[in-house]
């Protein structure tokens, strides 16, 4: 009878102890270690979700131990898969999974970065984005730039075609031209979407947040940008409000963070921005222009 006491006993001893040794083996930097017993904790008892944690955690940590791109961008997706798999348990989250968010946030843009300057196979940079993409629901700004780069590429010698009709061969090196854009086309396809509700994350007429309406507006237009206002300020050309015309950007915030992106319009000689805020998208003129306008 003791026995039998003691079996059913043992699960829950383990529950209670499991979380102090993981946390120690991640402290005393075995990083191995804590991967090998949260597996075998995930599979004795599989109803604490928190080793999940602990296998994001270390596997993040052994990127500060290798020495090659390929074996830390192994890492990396093991980091985010389990990651994943912890948030899908747990509704709220911790100081200590949104530094490790962060942490796999900077990380990401540091090795896309080192791809590029490395000039390494772009299979990597894509492998790296599909696993940051489906973690963040938005593209790793290298991945972006480069994405960017070949639309660049594809709209030059379509415009030089259109314009010399092949007679003379396309250089793929000389000086871009930006496509053409006809203005008063993308702020109807915008005004068009007014009343669609605020959605976080959101980037479809199901719903939008700020910089999923701008990046669904423009995709739209055949061009293709980050669902993140804060990259997309990191892109384009910065110019003075008295120069903005019709379907230009407008960014808020501070010149160390972007926190809100909308589209500039001028209409019967007054400025204004149709944007996604919280009661969903509108076009805001007169007052509400003037209670925008200093934020830009």
């Amino acid at each position: 009878m003791k026995n039998i006491v003691l079996f059913f006993l043992l699960p829950t001893l383990l529950y209670s102890q499991e979380i102090t040794k993981l946390d120690k083996q991640l402290r005393k930097g075995s990083y191995n270690k804590c991967i090998k017993k949260a597996l075998r904790y995930a599979k004795w008892n599989k109803k604490n979700k928190q080793v999940y944690y602990f296998l994001s955690a270390a596997h993040f940590r052994l990127i500060s131990e290798n020495n090659t791109i390929r074996k830390n961008l192994f890492e990396l997706n093991k980091s985010f898969k389990y990651l994943s798999v912890y948030y899908s348990y747990v509704e709220k989250r911790t100081l200590l999974t949104q530094d490790l968010e962060n942490s796999l946030d900077s990380i990401s843009q540091i090795l896309g970065s080192n791809i590029v300057n490395q000039k390494l196979s772009i299979r990597l940079l894509e492998r790296l984005n599909k696993s940051y993409r489906n973690f963040f629901d938005t593209n790793i700004l290298e991945y972006q730039m480069y994405i960017n780069k070949q639309n660049e590429i594809a709209d030059s010698i379509a415009l030089e075609n259109f314009e010399t009709q092949n007679q003379e061969e396309i250089s793929l090196f000389g000086e871009y031209v930006p496509k053409r854009i006809d203005r008063t086309i993308l702020l109807r396809k915008a005004k068009n979407l007014q009343g669609v509700r605020y959605k976080r994350a959101g980037e479809t007429p199901d719903g939008f947040d700020c910089s999923g309406f701008v990046m669904y507006v423009f995709k739209k237009m055949g061009v293709t940008i980050p669902h993140n206002a804060h990259k997309i300020s990191c892109l384009g050309e910065e110019i003075d409000i008295s120069e903005a015309k019709t379907g230009d950007l407008l960014c808020f915030g501070t010149s160390s963070r972007i926190y809100h992106i909308g589209i500039y319009f001028n209409e019967n000689g007054k400025d204004g921005v149709i944007h996604c805020v919280s009661g969903g998208v509108k076009s805001d003129q007169d007052k509400q222009w003037e209670y925008w306008k200093p934020k830009i």
